[in-house]
């Protein structure tokens, strides 16, 4: 009676042992497979751009930025008097958790050509800044042809959550600049999404967006980026 009881158990404890074994084996071989997974086939990182650490930062915790690739797209917008906003895109290839993850798509900036005099500029001084969004402002008016006030900049300027990328996730800075793209004006800082841009008038624009303070409901004057009435509502109110 005894001999037959312990030999259940050490059959129960002989198959539990190999679980174990196969088990232990399975996660060693998954991570096998993610670390050469992520050596050959690196992420695609879309919108996220690696910037210079602060000084603060430790040395080995610091991404390694490597620019692979710069240049010019086809223009955002065209016009009858020769402008063309030309937009300037950056590609990387940097260090993240032990392999190299590549990020493509970065638009930074724009160089704005005017054909008839003959002439370009950049729209933004250099820096690191990423532009997450732009939107043309046009005013739609019934039986009428349409007004271009210009358009809307939606930027990451600084990496507000600490992970030395500027990406989607940090908070943005919005910018207005007119139909023939001169210099940007600053509207609004520490957004967290654009939620509404409408045109009311040829120089007024009714934005509203998110931010830490909660729902932004904004009058503004496109040209001079002007506040012209604004309030802000909570979920608790």
């Amino acid at each position: 009676m005894d001999t037959g009881f312990y030999k259940w158990v050490w059959r129960f404890n002989a198959v539990a042992i190999a679980l174990v074994t196969l088990l232990a084996l399975a996660l060693i071989g998954t991570q096998v497979v993610s670390s050469l997974s992520r050596a050959f086939f690196p992420t695609q990182t879309t919108n996220t751009l690696a910037v210079t650490p602060s000084a603060t930062t430790p040395t080995t915790d610091r991404p390694e930025d490597r620019t692979t690739k710069r240049y010019f797209s086809s223009p955002l917008s065209t016009n009858t008097q020769g402008v063309y906003p030309l937009p300037l895109y950056i590609e990387q290839r940097y260090e993240n958790r032990g392999s190299y993850k590549s990020s493509g798509g970065n638009l930074v900036n724009f160089r704005i050509v005017e054909s008839e005099p003959q002439s370009n500029r950049w729209l933004f001084d250099k820096g690191e800044r990423l532009i997450q969004n732009t939107t043309q402002l046009t005013l739609r008016q019934s039986g009428i042809e349409d007004i271009q006030l210009g358009h809307l900049l939606a930027i990451v300027e600084a990496d507000t959550n600490g992970d030395e990328r500027l990406s989607a996730r940090d908070m943005q800075t919005l910018y207005v600049t007119g139909p023939l793209w001169s210099t940007p004006v600053k509207i609004a800082q520490d957004v967290l999404s654009v939620l509404s841009t409408t045109p009311v008038s040829p120089t007024t624009l009714d934005l509203i967006y998110n931010s830490p303070r909660g729902t932004h409901i904004a009058r503004l004057d496109v040209r001079s980026g002007e506040l012209l009435a604004e309030q802000v509502v909570t979920t608790q109110d």
